[in-house]
Protein backbone atom coordinates (compact mmCIF):
# COMPACT_ATOMS: atom_id res chain seq x y z
CA UNK A 1 0.00 0.00 0.00
CA UNK A 2 2.76 2.08 0.90
CA UNK A 3 4.82 1.37 -2.14
CA UNK A 4 1.38 2.38 -4.15
CA UNK A 5 1.10 5.28 -2.72
CA UNK A 6 4.65 6.66 -3.12
CA UNK A 7 4.14 5.83 -6.69
CA UNK A 8 1.01 8.09 -7.10
CA UNK A 9 2.72 11.64 -4.87
CA UNK A 10 5.88 11.06 -7.22
CA UNK A 11 2.83 11.22 -10.25
CA UNK A 12 1.36 13.66 -8.70
CA UNK A 13 4.13 15.99 -8.39
CA UNK A 14 6.01 15.27 -12.18
CA UNK A 15 2.49 16.91 -13.52
CA UNK A 16 2.49 19.40 -11.14
CA UNK A 17 6.49 20.47 -11.95
CA UNK A 18 5.78 19.50 -15.15
CA UNK A 19 2.30 21.39 -15.98
CA UNK A 20 2.43 24.10 -13.22
CA UNK A 21 -0.49 23.09 -11.91
CA UNK A 22 -2.40 23.48 -8.40
CA UNK A 23 -3.13 19.56 -7.23
CA UNK A 24 -5.97 18.76 -4.95
CA UNK A 25 -6.18 15.24 -3.74
CA UNK A 26 -9.55 13.99 -3.41
CA UNK A 27 -9.82 10.42 -1.18
CA UNK A 28 -10.95 7.00 -2.38
CA UNK A 29 -14.50 6.83 -1.19
CA UNK A 30 -15.67 4.22 1.43
CA UNK A 31 -18.53 3.11 -0.12
CA UNK A 32 -18.39 -0.69 -0.44
CA UNK A 33 -18.67 -2.54 2.87
CA UNK A 34 -16.63 -5.03 2.06
CA UNK A 35 -13.33 -2.84 0.70
CA UNK A 36 -13.85 -0.04 3.49
CA UNK A 37 -11.65 -1.00 6.08
CA UNK A 38 -8.58 -0.76 3.06
CA UNK A 39 -10.06 2.40 1.83
CA UNK A 40 -9.64 3.56 5.24
CA UNK A 41 -6.26 2.72 6.03
CA UNK A 42 -5.54 3.81 2.34
CA UNK A 43 -6.87 7.16 2.66
CA UNK A 44 -5.18 7.75 6.44
CA UNK A 45 -1.74 6.68 4.96
CA UNK A 46 -2.25 9.20 1.89
CA UNK A 47 -3.44 12.26 4.19
CA UNK A 48 -0.41 11.65 6.60
CA UNK A 49 2.04 11.36 3.33
CA UNK A 50 0.16 14.24 2.00
CA UNK A 51 0.50 16.58 4.84
CA UNK A 52 4.49 16.48 4.34
CA UNK A 53 3.71 17.64 1.15
CA UNK A 54 3.47 21.78 0.76
CA UNK A 55 2.55 21.69 -3.11
CA UNK A 56 -0.06 18.84 -2.81
CA UNK A 57 -3.39 19.40 -1.21
CA UNK A 58 -5.75 16.52 0.60
CA UNK A 59 -9.46 16.96 0.66
CA UNK A 60 -9.71 16.27 4.24
CA UNK A 61 -13.74 15.30 4.10
CA UNK A 62 -14.18 11.34 4.38
CA UNK A 63 -14.06 10.90 7.44
CA UNK A 64 -17.51 13.16 7.57
CA UNK A 65 -18.75 10.02 4.65
CA UNK A 66 -18.97 7.59 7.49
CA UNK A 67 -20.72 7.11 10.94
CA UNK A 68 -19.12 7.49 14.17
CA UNK A 69 -17.85 4.02 14.85
CA UNK A 70 -16.06 4.01 11.07
CA UNK A 71 -17.65 0.96 9.76
CA UNK A 72 -20.68 2.27 7.54
CA UNK A 73 -21.14 5.41 5.62
CA UNK A 74 -23.69 7.65 6.84
CA UNK A 75 -27.08 7.39 5.66
CA UNK A 76 -27.48 10.23 3.59
CA UNK A 77 -24.72 9.00 1.22
CA UNK A 78 -25.78 6.07 0.31
CA UNK A 79 -26.98 5.55 -2.92
CA UNK A 80 -26.63 2.41 -5.12
CA UNK A 81 -24.56 0.22 -3.00
CA UNK A 82 -21.42 1.47 -5.65
CA UNK A 83 -21.52 4.72 -5.74
CA UNK A 84 -22.13 7.53 -3.32
CA UNK A 85 -24.70 9.45 -3.11
CA UNK A 86 -24.03 13.13 -5.08
CA UNK A 87 -25.32 14.70 -2.09
CA UNK A 88 -21.66 14.70 -0.94
CA UNK A 89 -20.55 17.46 -3.14
CA UNK A 90 -21.18 19.74 -0.52
CA UNK A 91 -18.77 18.64 1.57
CA UNK A 92 -16.25 18.16 -1.30
CA UNK A 93 -17.30 22.08 -2.02
CA UNK A 94 -16.14 22.38 2.25
CA UNK A 95 -13.36 21.07 1.77
CA UNK A 96 -12.17 23.02 -1.34
CA UNK A 97 -13.22 26.17 0.00
CA UNK A 98 -10.57 25.75 2.80
CA UNK A 99 -8.39 26.34 0.04
CA UNK A 100 -10.34 29.38 -0.89
CA UNK A 101 -11.61 27.66 -4.00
Amino acid sequence: MEAVIDIYLQVLKDLQREHGWQIYVHPLMPVLDLTRPIVVQFNRLLATKLLREQTLHWLNFVNELLTEDGNALKAEYVFDGTHVHPCYVSLLQNALAEYNL
